[in-house]
């Protein structure tokens, strides 16, 4: 039994029955160390033999298992039965291995080249660390379903469980490759939970190191976070590149994680959300849901998954001059007059900011504090007094998106997706702040540019309706604006941004509705 509760439960339902078998019985406890094996009826040598077979796991050895109770019980030559694989301390998995793990990158690399006849080195490296129970245990359909995902989008999957004391933080044998200086933790405040500063020798991954150099691009984490969070945290911080959170739906099946606003339930947020914040993890995402006592990869959210893996892995290959960067600055209080987000100067803050960009080798020119303030006023114009809408578009201070772009798009939601906006606000066609430019009808985008860097007010949630925008700011429940969608599907799918900057304490785009954590795919 997997668990020290399960094995009482088994007990507690057999009760007497055990005392009475005369046949072989074998108890393995997996998680209880103090008494990992019971057995009667047989010897011991056969006892362990058949729990070595059960805890090595993956089929082959499942195989052996019952191919030595079959041996076993019919008096055959035991010596004839396939010894267990055992799973090496830190190894690469692939499905396409035929159940065998590698122990060395080297060795994953030149299996792999000759398997896929392409050079790994063309590629994004997305690695994965996970826990060797999922192969072990053949729950292997989510970490199949990304490697086939990565593979499919031309990059180099790297899914490995670490040797069992390099992601603890604690110190690795003299014998262990690749020891980077030792890191002293800071005290009080950063420590957690008990601070205490102590220096704490921080391995860098072997899996991930090809000639004492990274070779992954970016790390996503699939395993418990619950121990040595400042061991993790430090190794993570030493890796220097971005890591992603898996995050699973155990307790139900896909239906009941849609129909759950929470997303990620109150008892599991101290073993994901907790933990991952301290250590800098970004971006958890809900990758399986509970399907019949198997987790199962949801489609929509293996996209979201390895799509932010790829484009931070481009991320770091562009220059900073060939970064395009979209500023939503956020008005508030509301009003055509304000340049504010709650107490914020925002057109001294963008001044500093273009300038600070500059210095970086962003391609953006410094944009002046009353350049910002005459431009900002005539963006936000149309959006309290919308006849004047003509008027922004007699300046430069604006962009198009038809709506035949749009209406394209929309249709790649879900139904009832579609359905909520469709209900509450109309079709898009109907949108009464439609303008026709050239022949087609169209949202007009207001935006500053300067260089690669747009600027732009966050579009309000209520479309063309400055009064109707107030009160609904902060409601969770009312679906977004045909043209608040269309403001950020154009910064993504026209303007291509590599990255968008919401400037302000928050912005609208918190309240719309969806789950309050583990976000849906097509969550607002």
């Amino acid at each position: 039994a997997p668990r020290p509760d399960d094995q009482a439960a088994i007990v507690g339902r057999l009760k007497d029955s055990l005392q009475k078998v005369s046949a072989p019985l074998v108890q393995i406890q997996r998680m209880t160390p103090q008494q990992p094996l019971q057995y009667r009826n047989l010897s011991f040598e056969h006892a362990k033999a058949i729990q070595d077979y059960y805890l090595s796991g993956m089929d082959n050895n499942r195989r052996g298992l019952l191919s030595y109770i079959e041996h076993y019980l019919q008096g055959a030559d035991l010596s004839l039965v396939e010894k267990p694989q055992q799973l090496p301390d830190g190894g690469i998995y692939h499905p396409q291995a035929e159940g065998k793990i590698f122990a060395t990158l080297e060795d994953y690399l030149a299996w792999w080249q000759q398997q896929q006849k392409s050079d790994w080195q063309e590629k994004s490296v997305i690695a994965m660390e996970t826990t060797s129970s999922y192969i072990s245990d053949a729950q292997t359909a989510h970490l199949d379903a990304v490697i086939d995902a990565i593979e499919h989008n031309n990059g180099l999957p790297i899914v490995y469980y670490p040797k069992s004391r390099s992601m603890s933080g604690q110190p690795r044998p003299p014998s262990a490759p690749a020891a980077a200086p030792a890191s002293e933790t800071t005290p009080a405040a950063v420590a957690f939970p008990n601070p205490k500063s102590q220096r704490r020798p921080v391995a860098i991954e072997p899996l991930l190191q090809l000639d004492n150099q990274m070779i992954a691009n970016v790390l996503l984490v699939n395993t418990f976070l619950g121990g040595d969070t400042e061991g993790r945290k430090a190794k993570y911080q030493q890796l220097n590149i971005p890591v992603l959170h898996i995050v699973h739906y155990r307790a139900d099946n896909y239906a009941a994680y849609l129909a759950d606003n929470a997303g990620i339930d109150s008892f599991s947020l101290p073993f994901t959300l907790t933990n991952a914040e301290y250590i800098g993890i970004q971006d958890p995402v809900i990758l399986t849901t509970n399907e019949g006592g198997e987790m199962l990869p949801i489609p929509e959210q293996l996209n979201v998954l390895v799509n932010k893996a790829f484009n931070l892995a481009s991320l770091q290959r562009k220059d900073n001059q060939d970064k395009k960067l979209a500023l939503l600055f956020w008005n508030h209080p509301p009003g055509e007059t304000n340049q504010g987000a709650s107490n914020l100067n925002v057109p001294r803050s963008l001044e500093k900011l273009t300038s600070d960009l500059q210095k970086e080798g962003y391609q953006v020119s410094p944009v002046a504090e009353q350049t910002i303030i005459d431009a900002v006023a005539a963006m936000l114009k149309p959006s309290y007094r919308p006849d004047h809408l003509d008027e922004l578009m007699d300046t430069a201070l604006w962009s198009f998106l038809p709506l035949e772009a749009y209406q394209a798009w929309f249709k790649t939601l879900p139904e009832e997706v579609q359905s909520e906006i469709n209900g509450y606000w109309g079709e898009a066609n109907n949108y009464a702040g439609l303008v026709a430019y050239r022949g087609q009808q169209g949202f007009v985008i207001p935006r500053l540019e300067s260089g690669n860097l747009i600027i732009m007010p966050q579009p309000s949630r209520g479309g063309n309706d400055p009064s109707q925008d107030k009160d609904i700011f902060h409601d969770v429940k009312v679906p977004m604006h045909h043209y608040y969608a269309a403001v950020y599907l154009w910064i993504r799918e026209h303007y291509q941004a590599d990255a968008i900057i919401h400037f302000g304490t928050h912005g609208s785009q918190e309240w719309l509705p969806g789950k309050e954590r583990g976000l849906w795919a097509y969550d607002a």
